[in-house]
């Protein structure tokens, strides 16, 4: 069962990694997963209220994880 409003937001670029790190964690947590492939695309998704978690890739192309950090994701 998953905990409602409780999500754990993925950011990287490398869809091998993306889909590794969404099947380890659906593995071995109850919170719900959502994946981005680019830190813009994350900025554009409105996120939940509850508490989040936010896993980063510090060395994508374009807007890397510590820029989104800087525009406030």
């Amino acid at each position: 069962m998953k905990n409602p409003g409780s999500t754990v937001y993925v950011v990287d670029d490398n869809p091998s990694i993306l889909s590794s790190i969404r099947r380890t964690l659906a593995l071995s947590t109850d919170f719900s997963i959502q994946t981005f492939s680019s830190a813009k695309e994350f900025l554009n998704f409105k996120i939940n209220n509850g508490p989040n978690c936010l896993v980063l890739d510090v060395l994508m192309s374009g807007l890397d994880g510590f820029g989104l950090q800087m525009a406030g994701g």
